[in-house]
């Protein structure tokens, strides 16, 4: 059976600016008599149905349609009302009938529009059915652009130039040749195709680009400036300095970026010059998306007034073909290439520069032998994450790193390390958080998460600070010295991994279980923790580590101002075997004064104490 695709309208509402208009549909019916309802599918085969009709998603935008061609159809599109304000035909064989059908985007270089005629539209990019679109010839349509994006503008026959026309603030990778990889194959590559979409996007002010099929590959090119260098060759889809771009998934299941070793190979094989290649003496595998920036960052202040760089990835999955390896020494081995390999993160931005505001929606990251997510230091800069997942890394599955912090629904697993990092300034959040299985070697390396509130560069002024809601000492109205401290809010689950550290300025719930958590050492702040306010649940099911350690790397700045409401359960199979923790609390180090321990639950099988030297104990009393 032949299939064509139909053209999807992409709705918005015009208010002075493009908005998005969800809450419509499309409700396709056959014009055969005593026909109603029709039949419409998702795939080129017919062989996968969508709703009729067929609702908008959150932006506005219909997925790909496509039709029996032995059919007429009747077309309404109806507005949030159910109403119908608009309707066509289109008749067998044809997916939208229009007098300036021009066939592809690949013959439009051989035909020769009249003067009059400023649009043409197209079946497709080189196939019907895939890439579809406007074109016009305007202002912008100049043969300079078609010599620079030859994939969305071209020169006809008798010269004139005609450019894609996004629709309704949107392109598609299918519109730059892309054709999908559905079995997952890798023998073909789309990144060409994705990183024109990316620099047409920029030079044309677009900052949507949409992904119609099921599953894409993406061969990373080779490298070839040195890798300690900051470049932007080697890494697979590179935006623009300060561009703004929003990649959404258009396919009912969340749409696979499948990041291939040059060539097509799996980046999990052990072979150099084929899973991984060779810079330096160093391994080689590039990131997925690489953010760099032309912009310094000052360290002294926030600003979000200027314009920054951003990335949304939206209903996608991205993924590194790598899983988490025996080895997490770094840099990588040469030998075969396993280890910790900082040059393979998912999601990269520049180091030290000005910072791009990056929001996961709906996603899932996977398989990247470096950090999952690296996000910049830049603390204007923001990290928003939305009902996604980190897992599969020989890395941290988050490091926001600095930036500001805003997480609700996230799950993160196999990573060598949940979360490093902090919530940023203004009292970000990391809420809705699951970790399992996070660690390297059980005990000794990896972990649940090293996390503090506020800011890394303000370390010191934590160390110092009176407390939440006050300024950690004068400073010049904007700095960070000004800003009164503002404590992050946590809601983290954890099971089954290496310790999780908390340092300073952090107020919420963890529920641990089969996990110790230590207070004070092992963060980022100096000299232990201050500034918590938590309600921890310790909770022992297969093994004796749900237990809790308060410390101080001894300093000279105590840890201090702590407030914990502990209760420590068992599972039904732990009571039953008589799992419980040598000591649900211990101390060690510096303990100032205002360390507070309201205790409930199951006691160890020995009272607190100390389990090293300490100066000074945590107050802890029976509730």
């Amino acid at each position: 059976m032949k299939a064509t695709q139909y053209v999807s309208p992409l709705l918005h509402a015009h208010a002075g600016a493009l908005a998005p208009c969800p809450g419509m549909a499309l409700r396709f019916s056959r014009t055969d008599p005593g026909s109603l309802l029709a039949t419409i599918h998702a795939d080129h085969d017919l062989l996968e149905h969508l709703p009729n009709p067929l609702p908008t998603d959150m932006l506005g935008h219909f997925p790909a349609i496509f039709l029996d061609t032995t059919a007429d159809y009747h077309v309404e599109l109806l507005n949030a009302s159910g109403r119908a304000v608009a309707a066509h035909r289109i008749t067998a064989g044809r997916a939208v009938a229009a007098p300036d059908d021009a066939g592809l985007f690949s013959d439009l270089a051989h035909l020769s529009p009249a003067r009059g005629v400023a649009s043409l539209r197209t079946e497709g990019w080189d196939k019907a059915g895939s890439g579809a679109a406007d074109y016009v010839a305007d202002a912008l349509a100049t043969p300079d652009l078609a010599r620079q994006h030859p994939r969305f503008c071209v020169v006809t026959r008798n010269g004139r130039c005609f450019r894609l026309k996004p629709s309704g603030g949107l392109i598609t990778v299918e519109q730059a040749g892309a054709k999908g990889d559905p079995g997952a194959t890798g023998r073909i590559d789309d990144r060409p195709a994705f990183q024109a979409a990316v620099d047409y996007a920029a030079v044309v002010g677009v900052e949507r680009i949409g992904l119609a099929a099921s599953t894409y590959s993406l061969w990373t090119p080779l490298r070839t400036s040195p890798a300690g260098q900051e470049a932007v060759d080697g890494h697979t889809i590179v935006l623009a300095a300060d561009q703004r771009l929003h990649f959404v998934g258009l396919a009912r299941a969340r749409t696979r970026l499948r990041f291939l070793a040059p060539g097509g190979a799996s980046p999990a094989g052990t072979h150099a010059g084929e899973a991984f290649h060779i810079v330096g003496g160093k391994v080689w595998r590039g990131s997925g998306f690489y953010l760099p920036s032309k912009a310094k960052v000052d360290w002294r202040r926030i600003d979000r007034t200027m314009p920054r760089q951003s990335l949304t990835l939206e209903h996608l999955v991205i993924d590194g073909g790598t899983r988490k390896s025996g080895f997490y020494g770094w840099p990588a081995r040469p030998s075969d290439g396993a280890g910790w390999d900082i040059t393979h993160k998912g999601i990269r931005c520049q180091a030290d520069v000005r910072g791009a505001d990056i929001t996961i929606l709906d996603c899932e990251m996977t398989g990247w032998r470096g950090e999952t997510l690296y996000s910049s230091g830049d603390p204007s800069a923001k990290l928003t994450v939305r009902n996604s997942s980190f897992t599969h890394s020989n890395g941290q599955g988050l490091n926001p790193n600095g930036c500001m912090v805003d997480v609700e629904g996230a799950h993160i697993s196999d990573c060598f390390s949940g979360i490093e990092g902090w919530t940023g300034l203004g009292g970000g959040r990391m809420v809705g958080v699951e970790i399992v299985d996070c660690y390297g070697i059980q005990g000794k390396s990896g972990g649940a998460f090293g996390l503090d509130g506020e800011y890394f560069d303000r370390r010191r002024v934590q160390a110092s600070a009176p407390g939440p809601g006050q300024p950690a000492r004068a400073g010049a109205p904007g700095t960070l010295a000004a800003l009164p401290v503002k404590p992050g809010r946590i809601d983290i689950v954890v099971r089954n991994s290496g310790r999780g550290y908390l340092g300073s300025w952090l107020t919420g719930r963890i529920k641990a279980i089969d996990t110790t958590l230590v207070i004070g050492d092992g963060t980022a702040t100096p000299g232990g923790s201050r500034g918590l306010d938590l309600d921890i649940e310790m909770v022992t099911d297969r093994t004796e580590l749900a237990y809790l350690i308060i410390a101080c790397r001894m300093t000279g700045v105590a840890t201090d101002d702590i407030k914990v409401r502990l209760i420590a359960t068992a599972t039904p199979a732990a009571v039953a075997a008589d799992r419980r923790t040598d000591r649900a609390i211990t101390w060690h180090g510096l303990i100032g004064s205002d360390v507070l321990v309201e205790f409930s639950g199951r006691d160890g099988r020995q009272p607190p104490r100390a389990d090293a030297p300490a100066t000074g104990a945590p107050r802890i009393t029976r509730r």
